[in-house]
């Protein structure tokens, strides 16, 4: 395996955070004509079944997918060690998911067997590109999500149109048979290209507690709109939720950057080192910076045209998250990068202090503009620490090579 310890070229990572924007606009697509076609609360059948699946893998993942690259980059861990665990936690994960399946084919629950198969294609599809993933491969990854996606596309239509099924279930269906057979087809063929099977893994999940703690405390900050609207009604959880997506282009950015640096990293020397290429490649977070810019000197006039003039306060809101998306693209880098040289606990400590922070001061003032600020103080309290944590990992770096 070759790694370059620069990390893959800028236009790879560009590509791969277009195919990650592209790819949610299709599902989009797919979302509206489905909802064209159902009655609406068969779509929130549909819409709640994506949200539970979601969970569902990420509970199942536990963070080990980012734990194997880590490990596997920085050559504490083989390729086919990793492998088989995937392929365990992927049988873990069928097993579930059959069950729940077979469970809501027998009861007549349509939500049931929904979140059993996405669940199922969820974990298998994140399981297959770990490969990909630590071999920096980051022009690959991205041709493979695209692949994903078209092939979903496609069969949607086929079984809406020619077929007749009822597009909930064509919908359903689409994204769980395009996830498998292109996870399938390409977690077979990394086991292939590297040769021995592993049977030495017992549990997939060994090593992975603070990458699984991660993952648990995100899910929990993904509850403010929940939190919000229990406490302050549906007008402000309405008045939040209304734009608290359209900052989701600059944590796509910040995703590919992250995810596409993390192997190099791993493999560096010394954190010092890493802290180099770090200030190196923060800079591609620049254009989805501007991109919050625009958001925020734009939103008068954006907000009303999207969804209008009764979401005026929504200006204020979008604004304020807008600003909060800047720190938090580059908390979104720094924390990865900390993962990637065996700081996770320390991340993983952090993280959960501010959201906590977070959640508590939406608690106590269950109002829209107060949980977006609530976002941008904690965003910033998060980059402090991270700053803190470098500046000190780089100063005793230099301090031992004195």
């Amino acid at each position: 395996m070759t790694r370059p310890l620069t990390g893959p070229r800028s236009s790879a990572v560009v590509l791969l955070a277009a195919t990650g924007l592209g790819t949610q606009v299709v599902t989009a697509v797919l979302l509206a004509l489905t909802a064209r076609r159902v009655e609406p609360a068969e779509f929130g059948h549909v819409a709640l079944a994506l949200s539970l699946a979601a969970s569902a893998a990420l509970l199942l993942d536990f963070g080990t997918s980012a734990y194997w690259v880590r490990e596997v980059s920085a050559g504490t861990m083989t390729p086919a060690h990793a492998l088989a665990s995937a392929t365990r936690k992927c049988a873990v994960a069928g097993a579930l998911g059959v069950l729940a399946a077979l469970a809501g084919l027998g009861w007549g629950v349509d939500l049931l067997w929904y979140v059993g198969l996405l669940g199922i294609a969820t974990v298998v599809y994140q399981s297959s590109v770990i490969r990909l993933r630590w071999r920096s491969r980051v022009a690959a990854l991205a041709m493979v999500q695209a692949a994903e996606r078209v092939l979903a596309a496609a069969l949607f239509l086929v079984l809406v149109v020619p077929v007749g099924l009822v597009a909930s279930h064509a919908f359903v269906l689409a994204g769980v048979a395009s996830q498998v057979s292109v996870g399938a087809a390409l977690h077979l063929r990394s086991l292939a290209a590297d040769g021995r099977r592993d049977l030495a893994v017992r549990n997939p999940w060994r090593g992975a507690t603070a990458f699984g703690g991660m993952a648990l405390v995100g899910f929990a900050q993904g509850n403010d709109i929940a939190l919000l609207g229990g406490l302050g009604g549906a007008a402000a959880a309405g008045t939040y939720g209304a734009v608290n997506r359209w900052i989701q282009p600059m944590a796509v950015l910040a995703g590919s950057v992250t995810q596409s640096m993390i192997p190099s990293i791993a493999a560096q020397g010394s954190d010092a080192q890493a802290w180099r290429l770090v200030r190196r490649r923060s800079g591609l977070l620049l254009a989805a910076a501007a991109v919050a810019v625009v958001l925020i000197l734009g939103a008068p006039w954006l907000v009303p045209a999207a969804l209008g003039d009764g979401y005026a306060d929504s200006v204020a809101v979008l604004q304020v998250l807008a600003a909060a998306s800047i720190p938090a693209m580059l908390n979104q880098f720094l924390a990865g990068a900390l993962q990637a040289r065996r700081h996770e606990r320390f991340v993983v400590r952090l993280f959960a202090a501010v959201i906590a922070l977070e959640l508590l001061l939406i608690a106590l003032r269950p109002d829209a503009l107060w949980a977006a600020g609530a976002v941008l103080v904690t965003q910033v309290g998060f980059g402090l620490g991270l700053a803190w944590r470098w500046r000190r990992l780089v100063r005793d770096a230099a301090g031992r090579a004195d």
